[in-house]
Order: C-alpha cells, then sequence, then structure tokens
C-alpha cells in the first residue's frame, strides 16, 4: 500500500507475516491492516489516492498488479512516517490485530 503516486510503497510490518504464504484462488479475497494518523498539513502533502498493490517476493517490489482507490475529497493529511501496513492475510481480523499484537 501506499499514499499518491509519489509515495514510497510502506514496508509491511515484519511480525505480521503470515506462517504461510496466502494463495488465492480465483474470485477470493485477501486483507491488510493499515495504521495511519493525519498528518499536519505544513509537512504532509495532500493525498488523494491510496494504492493497493500485491507485493513481489521481495516487498515492497510492485507487481505491476493492483488497484487504485480514491480518498474522500479533499483527501487526506497522512503521517506516512509512523504509518504501518500488514501483509496480506486470509482474514480481516488477522490483517488488522497483526498491526498491534497484544
Amino acid at each position: 500500500m501506499k499514499f499518491g503516486v509519489d509515495q514510497a510503497f510502506l514496508p509491511p510490518v515484519k511480525s505480521s507475516r503470515p506462517q504461510n504464504p496466502i494463495v488465492l484462488a480465483p474470485g477470493k479475497e485477501a486483507y491488510a491492516g493499515l495504521l495511519a494518523r493525519l498528518g499536519d498539513k505544513e509537512v504532509s502533502p495532500l493525498e488523494k489516492d491510496l494504492i493497493l498493490a500485491p507485493a513481489g517476493r521481495n516487498e515492497p517490489e510492485d507487481t505491476g498488479e493492483g488497484a487504485l482507490l480514491e480518498v474522500p475529497a479533499p483527501g487526506i493529511h497522512v503521517d506516512v512516517r509512523t504509518a504501518r501496513v500488514s501483509y496480506w492475510r486470509a482474514d480481516s481480523e488477522g490483517a488488522q490485530s497483526a498491526l498491534d499484537p497484544r
């Protein structure tokens, strides 16, 4: 995942890596958790897009596949220095809890 075309892909949190690779059958879903804070308007650019992409074997390498999602207008200022993303997981709860294991 990344915010805007000018930002780098967020590296996945290493501890969120699933024990086994996620392999999807056609039409099935995968989930990734995202934890981000609003950034300061003075230092964080206004982002209007969120780009989702499957990671290559050497993440966060862009595989050229994925989806471009528009953030609600007028956009958001995101602190990308503290944003965290999980590896893709088979269930949404696992993806989100992987960012804050307790």
